[in-house]
This record gives structure tokens, C-alpha cells and sequence, in this order.
């Protein structure tokens, strides 16, 4: 399971997604355009703040963007509230929003200190370590051949998606889909329990062979890219953020199997 890695360069969660807060500087400030829909306008009148650093994980990767504060070092100074963070075309990371009170804002090359939800950020967090720990089990500890090849890591849409049926015959997949569900139920609580922990590390194009990484052609023109591996199996591509260990998960709960034309689709969620 292959994700978009994002630029390396201020984008701090990419070497610690545990930290919450951060003191930076505002590098620019202007008004929101959307790329994809700029006839759009801006109804809302929001505004987008690019920073020297940042620890907001953007939207994309199948994983949500954070959100939270923006906040002046000055006595009574400006807050900004940061609701969508999205990279443009120009490999820049904005942070999309209001100011909490319009006759305060920010100038350039003001201090500030960023903070993210860290209740959302968690929560993101196990989802996208679920989903990859999901796709882990069915390519390396079942029987099964079905490759993981899609991932979709919000709350409420969880699923990993594989190339290949889990079994030919779709009226057999029918009379064994419950079987299936509770024997990958059993698997996966089991790899949660054994307490792996969740490693991550940029390597450069030379390390690419060493890892046996399946990457798209995209990735290749790259100098270094991001991999993401539970201790003990075989590492992937990824820009998202992570829990540390399996025993933060809590609970992978497998919700649902489908399977049609060679793609499978396994839903799933995180509980307490």
C-alpha cells in the first residue's frame, strides 16, 4: 500500500507525530483561492497562512488534515483558526481560515505558536496505523494473495481496499465471508496485542532495492521517501502521521468484506 509522500522540508510531523504545539514564524499571508475550483471564489472570506514550520499534517494520504490554533506571541494578539490545511501545486503547505477576532491579525514574520486538536490528531493517528496494520496482516500472516493497493483512513470510511480475491468462486466468498471476517479478526487482534511498535524513517533512491519497496513511477523521481513499518514486517511508503506502539490502537474492529472484479474492500474502525 503505496501514499503520496509530501515535501520534507519544515514539515515537522514527518520525524515526530507526537508533538502538539510548536513556535514558528508567519512567512505570508493572503486570501484563499482553491485550486481545483478557483471560479469558486471565497465566500467565506478566508484566508491562507503559509509558515516557516509547521506540525499540520495536510489533507490527503487518505487521512484528514489537522486542525486547530494559530496564536500571536503578543499580549492580546491575534487567533487564528486553522480549519483546513491542504498543499498547493507549488508544494506549499497553507493553512486555511478565520481570524477568531477580525480586528486582530497577524504581519509577517510575526512569532507565533501553532497548536493542532490532538483529540482529532490521535484519532487520525490510530485510524491510519489500523489501516496499515490491516493490510499487513492480510499480505504477510494469512494465506491469502490479495495485495493491498488503497487506503482510506477517516473516521467513518475506514477501509483498505486489495487487488486480487480473497476467494474465486463469489458464491463460495458469500457462504465464507463471515468465516473470513472472524478469522482476520482474530489475526489482527492478535499482531495489536503483541505491543510491535511503529517505526519510520526517510531512506534515499540507492536504500530503494534494500526495502523492496513496490513504488508507482512517481516516487522513483524522488531523492528520499518516506517509509512507514510495524516492527518485524515489510515497510511502505507514507506521509501520515502514527501512533508509536500497536498498544495505542486500542481495538481494530472489521466491520465489513466486499469483493468484486479482483478488488476487495475491508471496512474497519479503532475502539477504546
Amino acid at each position: 500500500m503505496t501514499e503520496q509522500p509530501i515535501p520534507y522540508v519544515d514539515v515537522k510531523y514527518l520525524h515526530d507525530s507526537t508533538l502538539k504545539k510548536l513556535e514558528t514564524k508567519i512567512s505570508s499571508i493572503e486570501e484563499y483561492v482553491p485550486e481545483i475550483r478557483p471560479k469558486k471564489n471565497n465566500p467565506d472570506h478566508k484566508l491562507a497562512i503559509i509558515l516557516m514550520d509547521t506540525i499540520y499534517h495536510i489533507k490527503g494520504g487518505g487521512q484528514h488534515c489537522d486542525v486547530g490554533f494559530i496564536r500571536s506571541k503578543r499580549e492580546n494578539g491575534p487567533v487564528f483558526e486553522v480549519s483546513l490545511v491542504v498543499l498547493t501545486k507549488a508544494k506549499k503547505v497553507i493553512h486555511i481560515g478565520k481570524y477568531v477576532d477580525e480586528e486582530k491579525q497577524f504581519e509577517e514574520n510575526e512569532e507565533i505558536e501553532i497548536e493542532i486538536d490532538w483529540e482529532k490528531r490521535f484519532m487520525n493517528m490510530r485510524l491510519h496505523t489500523a489501516g496499515h496494520i490491516l493490510a499487513t496482516m492480510v499480505d504477510e500472516v494469512t494465506e491469502y494473495k490479495s495485495k493491498p493497493f488503497k487506503g482510506n483512513h477517516i473516521k467513518g470510511q475506514s477501509a483498505v481496499e486489495f487487488k486480487g480475491n480473497l476467494v474465486e468462486d463469489h458464491k463460495e466468498f458469500l457462504r465464507e465471508r463471515n468465516n473470513i471476517i472472524a478469522h482476520f479478526q482474530e489475526t489482527i487482534d492478535q499482531m495489536v496485542n503483541k505491543n510491535l511498535q511503529i517505526k519510520h524513517k526517510f531512506i534515499t533512491k540507492e536504500d530503494f532495492p534494500k526495502y523492496k519497496l513496490i513504488l508507482p513511477y512517481d516516487l522513483f523521481k524522488l531523492e528520499k521517501v518516506r517509509i512507514v513499518w510495524i516492527d518485524g514486517y515489510q515497510p511502505n511508503s507514507c506521509g501520515g502521521t502514527h501512533i508509536q506502539n500497536t498498544s495505542e490502537i486500542g481495538r481494530i474492529k472489521i466491520k465489513k468484506i466486499a469483493q468484486k472484479k479482483g478488488i476487495v474492500r475491508i471496512s474497519y474502525d479503532v475502539t477504546d
